[in-house]
């Protein structure tokens, strides 16, 4: 094995894509050595400004490894023979970790002054304690502006919670900032991971062909927006919200995830009304008199929901008259039943 080490204090290595963690330790872990090996060999190419690390490459800086094939630093001299480096590009089997996260990928390239880092390439993956995100396309991090993409039919699956989109971008809070301004003895709690990295979440948005499915419903729409801070959702466009077989349709929904209560909005376009289709649970057959393939059940504005059809009402009882008895003796003093009584004089 091969080994070299880099005093290159300007490099955030792990930053490609390692989430908001990287960003809250970037003050940190940026003064530490980066430290490259590799089974076969390092290169410095002086002509084209380049370091080359060769098969099974391990970059490390503090908590943050990269793994690759084929590693190549582009830099530039800066005064004094100092050597600034612009750009890392990781090629082959490519996996970014940090304490809590791992992020796989066949390229990753870091833009150290733009603070931006790209993977691609098939199987994009990145897996946190709390949750998985994958993408098609390509995953993107850009750590000025505390920021993350899943790119192509993307997907965040929690453990029971799943979210696809064509793209899903994470916004995160400036936790360093926050501590540096209130100062104390406790050492920081952990704000817990997030959907697309560990550190503390604000917000996602997923735009275009959204799905989001819960342990009891399935909503859809064309854009969505999570908000961490009061654990809810608002779905935005063409909007439609599955519970079994009864769904809403509208405009815009709100969605509390911690509750569990939906809330359908309509548009100015549709006069505000919202749609409904409600299968009453205790009767899920045609009511009788309904012709074949109609549905099961009315389609109504919400809130209204669909009486289940009237039970006809029971036929009313036959009551038989009793029989006429037989015509009493004219000897006899009692007046017969079924005539008034009459007296016979003898």
């Amino acid at each position: 094995m091969i080994k070299h080490t880099l005093l290159l204090s300007t490099i955030l290595t792990a930053a490609l894509f390692a989430g908001a963690s990287v960003y809250a330790q970037s003050t940190q872990s940026s003064q530490q050595p980066i430290e490259i090996t590799a089974t076969k060999t390092v290169e410095w190419l002086r002509n084209q400004k380049q370091y080359v690390a060769r098969e099974n490459v391990v970059v490390t800086q503090g908590p943050m490894t990269l793994t690759s094939d084929l590693l190549t630093a582009d830099y530039r001299e800066g005064a004094q023979s100092s050597m600034e480096i612009w750009q890392l590009t990781a090629d082959g089997n490519v996996t970014i970790a940090d304490q809590e996260n791992k992020a796989y990928g066949e390229k990753a390239v870091y833009d150290v002054p733009k603070g931006t880092a790209v993977l691609t390439g098939q199987n994009l993956k990145l897996v946190s304690p709390d949750q998985t995100v994958t993408a098609r396309d390509r995953m993107e991090y850009y750590s000025n502006e505390r920021m993350a993409k899943a790119i192509g039919n993307a997907k965040v699956v929690r453990t029971k919670d799943t979210l696809t989109a064509d793209t899903i971008t994470a916004y995160f809070k400036d936790d360093a900032a926050k501590q540096e301004a209130a100062p104390t003895s406790q050492p920081p709690k952990s704000s817990g991971s997030n959907a697309l990295g560990g550190g503390s979440l604000d917000r996602l948005e997923a735009e275009g062909s959204v799905v989001i499915k819960t342990p009891s419903e399935t909503l859809r729409g064309s854009r969505a927006i999570y908000r961490s801070s009061t654990n809810t959702a608002e779905l935005i466009g063409k909007v439609k919200i599955e519970r079994g077989e009864n769904t809403l349709e509208g405009e815009r929904a709100e969605v509390n995830l911690t509750t569990n209560v939906s809330k359908m909005f309509g548009s100015a376009k549709q006069g505000g009304r919202v749609r409904g289709v409600f299968f009453p649970s205790s009767n899920n057959q045609p009511a009788s008199g309904q012709n074949k393939g109609q549905d099961k059940a009315a389609t109504v504005p919400a809130p209204a929901v669909t009486a289940p059809a009237a039970p006809k009402a029971p036929a009313a009882p036959t009551v038989k008259a009793p029989a006429s008895p037989a015509p009493q003796s004219t000897n006899s003093a009692s007046p017969s039943p079924a005539d008034p009584a009459k007296v016979t004089p003898r």
